[in-house]
């Protein structure tokens, strides 16, 4: 959740609890203050989800880099180097036996990995014959399925996560124009009470963003116009 995400649902927690000390007897806003506590209830729940769809996709992009890394470097370049050489004049070979870059993306990983995969499959026996184990076939696929399954999750995270950001963005949209409302609603009631004037903007209004404003560059103005030393002092401000 972003910082000013952040403050703005504090800004609707606020408006909900000045309205229930202040306007408990007024059942006229009972219905403005019930959606309002809806959406805040709606959003600390797409808070919640947010955050653990972020935790998982962490863990899952922990676990990605050891599974790709093992796809490729145990699996795929010992096959490639030595088939390109057993089947050095079989048709498709050269393509099939190409391993991508280190820094390729998923999908051009997985799809020249099955690839190879439907290539050795046919010729099995001929690289068992020169030295492999009888089950790298096998132990192939595992890597594969292994890793699209891992990435298959991380995306699924993903798409929770982005899908619980825009419903956030939707509910705090919905809860500034409730208090708009009720700002409107209270003119006249403010108008004439100072103290509860000053608590409704309290309430109200977005929170400052916390740290240290940025400091602005102030030109000194120079002591004599005719002296050069000042006038170089401009210039290097200016510049």
């Amino acid at each position: 959740m972003k910082e000013r995400q952040v403050r703005a649902l504090g800004r609707l927690r606020r408006v909900v609890q000045f309205a229930k000390l202040n306007f408990a007897a007024e059942h006229r806003f009972d219905a403005l203050v019930a959606r309002l506590e809806a959406v805040v209830a709606r959003c600390e729940a797409l808070r919640e989800e947010q955050a653990a769809a972020r935790r998982l996709l962490r863990l899952d992009t922990h676990d990605i880099r050891p599974l790709r890394s093992a796809l490729r470097e145990r699996h795929m370049i010992p096959i490639g180097r030595a088939g390109k050489r057993l089947m050095k004049f079989a048709p498709g070979a050269e393509r099939a036996f190409t391993v991508p870059k280190k820094r390729a993306t998923m999908a051009a990983l997985l799809e020249a990995a099955e690839s190879m995969l439907k290539y050795v499959q046919r010729h099995a026996r001929l690289f068992i014959s020169s030295g492999f184990e009888k089950d790298f076939v096998a132990r192939l696929r595992l890597a594969i399925e292994a890793l699209r399954e891992r990435t298959s999750r991380a995306g699924k995270g993903r798409q929770h996560g982005t899908r619980a950001t825009t419903g956030l963005k939707r509910e705090l949209s919905k809860g500034s124009d409730i208090v708009t409302i009720l700002d409107a609603l209270l003119g006249a009631k403010l108008h004439g009470d100072g103290v509860l004037a000053t608590l409704w903007r309290q309430a109200s209004r977005m929170e400052k963003r916390l740290g240290r404003p940025k400091q602005r560059r102030r030109k000194a103005a120079p002591s004599d116009p005719s002296n050069r030393d000042d006038l170089d002092d401009l210039d290097d401000l200016d510049d």
